[in-house]
C-alpha cells in the first residue's frame, strides 16, 4: 500500500499515542491507463480534498467504481485503520484522529469534502462535532448512515451473531452478507460477467481493465504481483467474532449515542444518499428523520438510488462525482446558480436524454468497444505496455 505523504495523519492534537487511523488514493497504488489516471494532479493541492470513511469492516470497495471519475475532480483520501490499532480504538479517538487530519488540511487552505458510508457517516458527524467554526468542510455527504443502527436489523442480529461459536459464527456471516447484498443486483453482474453491457462511469478500455483488475485481485484473489497491487487495499477483510463485538458496540452503538444530540446543530451543507433496498439499515427513513431536523439552507437533497442494498449504493446506479457538484456546485465554485432544490429525489448523473441502452434499474450501458482479453488487464496500468507516457 503506497500511503500518499502529503496525507499521512498528523498525531492527535492532545494525546501520546499513534494514530489509529491513515489516509490512502487508490487510485495512487497502480493507476489505469487514461490521461490523468494515475491519481496524481499536476498541482494536486489546488485540487479540493474528497475524504472518505468507509463502514465498520474498513473496507474501500464498495465505491471502488467511482473512484475513477472522482479522480478527475477531486484529490482522494480514503481512511485506512491503523493495523492492530483501529480494531480496538474506541469512537472518540477515530474521531479525534479523523478531525486532527480534517483540520490540518482546512488549516494548510485545502478544500474539504467528507464522504461517510454506513459506520463513516456516524463518524464524519462525529468529526463535525470536534470542528471549530472556522474548520468547517464545504459539505458532507452520508450514505446510508449507521446513525439508525439502534433502529436496524444489524443491531437485532448481530451481537447475537458476534456471541456464537466459531463454527456457527462463519454460518452467521452468510446471513448478514444476505442483508448486505441485493439480489436485484444479479441480472447487472451477469450482464457485466458476459461483457454484454457496461457500468456507465466504466464503459471504456481503460477502466474496464481497472474493473477487470479489482474484481481478479481484490473480489477473487486470484491475481498478484506489481500490476494487481490494488487488490491489496481494497480486499475484504473478514473479522472475528470478537472483532464484530467490540466494532457493534464501540463503534456503531456508541458512535450513534454520541452524535445524536449533535445532530440538531449541524450548520454544514448535508447530502444524504441511501439505498432503496438497504435490508441491513433503514436508510431511506433515517435520510428523511436526518434531513427533516436540519433548517433549509444546510439541506442539499436525498437521493435514492433505485434496486441498491446497503453494499450497492454507490455501485453502477449512481455517479458519486456529478451528485456532490449538483450538490455542493456553489462551494466548489462550479455553480453560480446556487444550490439545488432540497427534496428527495432520484439519481441525476447517468441518465442521458433519448439513451435508450440506459437501464434505470442497475446503470449499465451498452458497450462502445470490444470487451479486453483478460490477459490485458495489467497493461493498462503504471508498469503496463498501454499505459500512457
Amino acid at each position: 500500500m503506497l500511503l500518499l505523504p502529503l496525507l499521512r495523519t498528523p498525531p492527535p492534537r492532545a494525546a501520546a499515542r499513534p494514530p489509529s487511523v491513515s489516509f490512502v488514493n487508490p487510485l495512487e497504488v497502480d493507476g489505469f491507463g487514461e490521461d490523468g489516471g494515475w491519481g496524481s494532479h499536476a498541482a494536486p493541492s489546488r485540487l479540493p480534498l474528497l475524504l472518505f470513511l468507509p463502514g465498520m469492516d474498513g473496507s474501500l470497495t464498495t465505491p471502488f467504481m467511482q473512484y475513477p471519475e472522482l479522480g478527475r475532480a477531486f484529490e482522494l483520501a480514503c481512511l485506512c485503520h491503523a493495523d492492530g490499532l483501529a480494531s480496538r480504538a474506541s469512537f472518540d479517538q477515530l474521531a479525534d484522529d479523523c478531525a486532527a487530519f480534517v483540520a490540518s488540511q482546512l488549516g494548510a487552505g485545502r478544500q474539504v469534502l467528507l464522504v461517510g458510508e454506513s459506520f463513516g457517516a456516524t463518524l464524519a458527524l462525529g468529526v463535525l462535532a470536534r470542528l471549530r467554526a472556522e474548520e468547517s468542510p464545504l459539505g458532507v455527504c452520508l450514505v446510508n448512515p449507521a446513525t439508525s443502527y439502534g433502529r436496524s436489523a444489524l443491531r437485532r442480529i448481530g451481537p447475537s451473531c458476534a456471541a456464537l461459536p466459531p463454527p456457527l459464527y462463519a454460518l452467521s456471516l452468510l446471513l448478514l452478507a444476505a442483508l448486505v447484498l441485493e439480489p436485484a443486483q444479479l441480472p447487472a453482474f451477469l450482464a457485466l460477467i458476459a461483457s454484454v453491457r457496461a457500468p456507465a462511469l466504466l464503459n471504456r478500455p481503460e477502466r474496464e481493465a481497472f474493473l477487470g483488475r479489482v474484481a481478479l485481485s481484490a473480489m477473487l484473489g486470484v491475481a498478484r504481483g506489481p500490476q494487481f497491487a490494488i487488490g491489496e487495499l481494497l480486499r475484504v477483510q473478514i473479522f472475528s467474532a470478537d472483532d464484530l463485538a467490540f466494532r457493534l458496540s464501540h463503534w456503531l452503538e456508541a458512535g450513534a449515542a454520541a452524535v445524536e444530540e449533535y445532530l440538531p446543530r449541524v450548520d454544514v451543507p448535508m447530502l444524504l444518499i441511501a439505498g432503496e433496498n438497504d435490508r441491513l439499515l433503514p436508510s431511506v427513513d433515517e435520510a428523511r428523520r436526518l434531513m427533516a431536523m436540519w433548517p433549509e439552507k444546510v439541506r442539499r437533497g436525498i437521493v435514492v438510488v433505485p434496486a441498491a442494498g446497503h453494499a450497492s449504493t454507490l455501485g453502477t446506479q449512481l455517479d458519486l462525482s456529478a451528485e456532490l457538484f449538483l450538490a455542493f456546485g456553489h462551494e466548489l465554485g462550479a455553480n453560480e446558480r446556487g444550490n439545488p432544490p432540497s427534496q428527495e429525489r432520484r439519481p441525476t448523473g447517468l441518465a442521458t436524454s433519448g439513451d435508450d441502452s440506459f437501464i434505470w434499474s442497475n446503470g449499465l450501458v451498452r458497450r462502445t468497444y470490444e470487451p479486453l482479453p483478460v490477459q490485458e488487464y495489467g497493461e493498462w496500468n503504471r508498469g503496463g505496455k498501454k499505459f500512457p507516457l
